[in-house]
């Protein structure tokens, strides 16, 4: 379920003095605190790393690490000639004996279908709150819960700190088959490249739209004919997923927009839920467990949300652009973002902006 563990965590290490006041003023005395928080657990984690090139060559190191290792150096050299940004990333390693790297907490209305949102600056408004100690994320769950939200936590493989650090390889991440293991990074180098600060759920889907596309064509061209048998097996069954949570979400609109009291919208919103993970489609893999071993509330459907994009909008925009690398797309979006009000409403104009741009050329 790669969909589940990626995403651009915003903590980024406080590094410099300065970086410190700048977020001292930008950002309230109570988010303040959380980002120092997080970026002093962050510093201590990133003060343990060692350069990749060191942990090859230590013989007493694991093999199945080493492997890895060597697998990220071909995806990341695979990903340049794409077009990402690769500069200064996963250059190290950091040894973590868990099983995330970091840990989300999301929240939503009880009647709605509408995400609690925090803001950060250079980040934007995003929907979810990161931790690097479960606990911390634990408790600021029972928090919102108290405060009466729904809430839905998750666990983080791999972040990004958007090209501001240089971002290492942390040993969750190298747990994955090397499928997973490619959608990952190709997921969070795009975020490296370009991050619209209009709205994380673009950003979200665009990435799992590139990692898509060049994990296909990662394993195609390495010749690994297995990996890419299992990695279509597994899009094929996250298809039926999205379609399953798409009338989910229809259905749990719909009842909302009644207005019930209270009581019967509780009683309403369970009978939903039951409802439709008593349907669930025949899958493949292991989706089916996946998606029971979930606590399902209005925050679950929001959060699984951000990993279910629209590709037709995507697959659309990208045949009018026809690039040549996926980096080139990325181009043409960065370039021309910034005359709409919602990244997502740029794909709808996409092909006239191509035709245009090449009439120009």
């Amino acid at each position: 379920m790669w969909e589940t563990f990626n995403g651009a965590l915003f903590l980024f290490r406080l590094r410099h003095i300065i970086f410190f006041f700048l977020f001292f003023f930008l950002v309230g005395c109570s988010t303040l605190g959380y980002v120092f928080r997080q970026a002093v657990q962050h510093n201590s984690m990133i003060n343990s790393r060692v350069p990749v090139s060191t942990v090859l060559s230590d013989s007493s190191q694991k093999t199945w690490v080493v492997k890895k290792l060597k697998y990220v150096a071909e995806i990341k050299k695979f990903a340049e000639k794409e077009g990402l940004n690769v500069e200064g990333s996963y250059n190290h390693y950091v040894e973590l004996e868990r099983s995330g790297i970091s840990y989300l907490v999301y929240a939503a209305e009880p009647d709605s279908l509408v995400a609690k949102k925090w803001y950060f600056p250079f980040v934007g408004r995003v929907p979810y709150l990161g931790y690097f100690s479960e606990l911390e994320r634990d408790e600021m769950a029972s928090e919102l819960a108290a405060e009466g939200w729904d809430v839905a936590k998750g666990t983080v493989g791999a972040f990004s700190s958007l090209g501001w650090f240089e971002d290492p390889i942390f040993t969750p991440m190298l747990r994955r088959r090397n499928a997973s293991l490619a959608h990952l990074f190709f997921h969070e180098l795009t975020h490296r490249t370009f991050w619209s600060q209009g709205s994380v759920r673009f950003n979200e889907n665009l990435a799992e739209f590139i990692a898509g596309k060049l994990t296909e064509k990662f394993l195609s061209q390495s010749g690994d004919l297995r990996s890419l048998s299992k990695y279509k097996q597994a899009k094929r069954d996250r298809k039926r997923y999205k379609a399953w949570l798409k009338m989910l979400k229809s259905d749990l609109e719909r009842f909302y927009d009644l207005k019930q009291t209270m009581k019967a919208m509780m009683k309403g919103k369970r009978e939903v839920f039951s409802r439709h993970l008593s349907r669930l489609p025949s899958f493949e893999t292991e989706y089916r467990n996946y998606i029971k071993g979930k606590a399902w509330n209005n925050a679950t459907v929001v959060s699984a949300s951000l990993y279910t994009p629209d590709f037709e909008r995507f697959e659309a925009s990208y045949r009018c652009l026809n690039p040549k690398r996926i980096g080139d797309f990325l181009s043409a979006i960065e370039e021309w973002e910034t005359t709409v009000d919602e990244p997502l409403h740029l794909l709808g104009g996409f092909c006239d902006r191509a035709e245009e741009a090449r009439s120009v050329e």
